[in-house]
C-alpha cells in the first residue's frame, strides 16, 4: 500500500481520538452569568450559573449592592468549574468565601456591609427594585458582570402612617395589591427592641397578598419608654382599624407576634375572639414574662391591673397564673421556633403551647421547629442580608437562613388559605 492511504488512516484515527477526548470536556468560550429569574421578589430564590469556563478553572463570584441607607454590601465565593466548564452554586459548595455550605442563595444572604460592622445591621430595602451586581473573576482575571434586581414591595400602594393623636395608636400599614375578593390581614407585633421595626416583614407579607399593620407599643414618643406594664388595650384600636380597611376580610385577622410580641399576639386572641381569627407566634413565649429591663414588674396589664408574670426561662413556671391560656383561643394557632435559641428556649415554649392546645381539644394548630436555628428566625423573611446579634444566631451563619427559606412560603400559604 502506498504511503498516501496510510497517512489518511492516521489522520482519521487522530481525529477520532480527539473527538472521543472532547466528550464531557467543553472547550472554554466567553463566560456567561445566567440568573433565573433576573428580576425577583426579595423573598424569592433565584438560580445563578456561570457557563463557558475552562474545566477545572478557578472562578470567584462576587456580589455587590448599595442599600437605601447608602451602605455598600458585598459577598463572594470561590468555586472550581466542573468538567463541562460550569459553576452552579445549587450543586457546588464554594471552597472559600462569605459562606461555605452548599446553598444556591448563599451569595445573596451572606452579603456583608463594607466596611465591616460589629453592630447588628440589616440591609435597608429601597422603595423600588434593589440592584445586585454579580461579577465573575476567572483564573484571577476580571471577567463578566450581570445586574439582577430584587424587590421587597411592588404593589404600588403607599405606606400609611398611623398616629397616636389621630388614630389612637402608632403604626405603619402596607396594603396588599388589589384583589377581586377580600383577603386575610395581619397585625404585626415586634419584640423587646421597641419602636416600629417590623415594616420590612410587613412589606414582604403585603407583597404576598396579606395587608399588614405593624404596630408600636413602647419606645416612641407618647408610648411607654420600656416594656413594662403595657396595656393590652393598646392594640384594640389597631385591630378595629385593620378590620375596616378596603380589601381586608374582617373575619380573618391574624395577630403575628415576634419574640416578646408573641405574648400580646396570644393574649389578644384569648381576650378578643371576635377580633382575632388566628395567631402566628414566632420564637415565642408561652407565658406572660416579666417586664424589660425591670423584671420586678409585669410586662402587660389588662383593665389597669398587671397580669401575673414569671421569668422567661421556664415554660412551666411555679407561677401557674402566668401561663397564657391558649386553650381558649378559638381559631388556628401557628408557632415557629429555633432549637438553638440563645435568648430563651423558644422551642420548649412552643412545644408547651402545642401541648396545652392538644389538652384543650383544639384541633387547628401547627408547630414548625428548627433545631439549628436561633432567635433571629423570628422575622421569618429569608434571603435578607444582615449582621445578626450574637444572641440571635443559630448553630451556624446559614442555620437561620435555611429555616427561613423553608418555613416562609409554608406560613404564607397557610395564612392565605385560612
Amino acid at each position: 500500500m502506498s504511503p498516501g492511504p496510510w497517512r489518511l488512516i492516521a489522520i482519521m484515527i487522530g481525529a477520532a481520538l480527539l473527538a472521543l477526548g472532547s466528550i464531557g470536556c467543553t472547550a472554554p468560550t466567553d463566560p456567561v452569568i445566567d440568573v433565573d429569574p433576573a428580576a425577583a421578589r426579595a423573598d424569592q430564590p433565584v438560580a445563578i450559573r456561570v457557563t463557558g469556563l475552562r474545566a477545572g478553572g478557578e472562578v470567584r463570584l462576587a456580589v455587590r449592592s448599595t442599600d437605601a441607607d447608602r451602605l455598600t454590601w458585598e459577598s463572594s465565593a470561590t468555586y472550581t468549574a466542573d468538567r463541562d466548564g460550569i459553576v452552579d452554586p445549587a450543586g457546588q459548595a464554594p471552597t472559600a468565601g462569605t459562606y461555605t455550605d452548599l446553598d444556591p442563595m448563599g451569595l445573596l444572604w451572606s452579603l456583608q456591609p463594607v466596611p465591616a460592622s460589629t453592630e447588628p445591621v440589616r440591609y435597608a430595602w429601597p422603595a423600588g427594585p434593589a440592584t445586585f451586581t454579580i461579577t465573575a473573576t476567572v483564573d484571577g482575571r476580571p471577567g463578566v458582570t450581570r445586574d439582577v434586581t430584587r424587590t421587597l414591595y411592588s404593589g404600588g400602594r403607599e405606606r400609611q402612617t398611623l398616629e397616636l393623636d389621630r388614630d389612637g395608636f402608632i403604626g405603619s400599614y402596607r396594603p396588599a395589591a388589589e384583589s377581586a375578593e377580600r383577603r386575610p390581614a395581619v397585625l404585626l407585633i415586634g419584640g423587646a427592641e421597641g419602636g416600629l421595626r417590623t415594616t420590612v416583614v410587613g412589606d414582604a407579607l403585603a407583597e404576598r397578598g396579606l395587608a399588614t399593620l405593624s404596630v408600636a407599643y413602647f419606645g416612641l414618643p407618647g408610648l411607654p419608654d420600656t416594656l413594662t406594664e403595657i396595656p393590652l388595650e393598646t392594640f384594640e384600636p389597631a385591630l378595629r382599624w385593620l378590620r375596616r380597611q378596603p380589601g381586608v376580610d374582617p373575619d380573618r385577622i391574624w395577630t403575628m407576634g415576634v419574640s416578646r410580641g408573641s405574648e400580646p399576639a396570644q393574649l389578644l386572641a384569648v381576650q378578643h375572639p371576635d377580633l382575632v381569627h388566628g395567631v402566628l407566634a414566632t420564637v415565642p413565649s408561652g407565658i406572660v414574662v416579666c417586664g424589660f429591663p425591670d423584671c420586678d414588674r409585669s410586662a402587660w396589664t389588662l383593665g389597669s391591673k398587671p397580669l401575673p408574670y414569671a421569668p422567661p426561662g421556664n415554660p412551666e413556671p411555679a407561677e401557674q397564673a402566668a401561663i397564657i391560656p391558649v386553650g381558649r383561643i378559638a381559631g388556628p394557632v401557628l408557632a415557629v421556633c429555633g432549637g438553638a435559641d440563645r435568648l430563651w428556649p423558644s422551642c420548649r415554649h412552643a412545644e408547651s403551647i402545642m401541648g396545652r392546645l392538644d389538652r384543650a381539644g383544639h384541633t387547628e394548630h401547627r408547630l414548625w421547629s428548627y433545631p439549628e436555628a436561633g432567635h433571629g428566625l423570628g422575622g421569618l423573611l429569608p434571603y435578607t442580608p444582615a449582621v445578626p446579634s450574637d444572641d440571635s444566631r443559630g448553630t451556624s451563619p446559614a442555620a437561620n437562613q435555611r429555616a427561613e427559606a423553608e418555613v416562609w412560603p409554608q406560613v404564607i400559604d397557610y395564612l392565605l388559605r385560612h
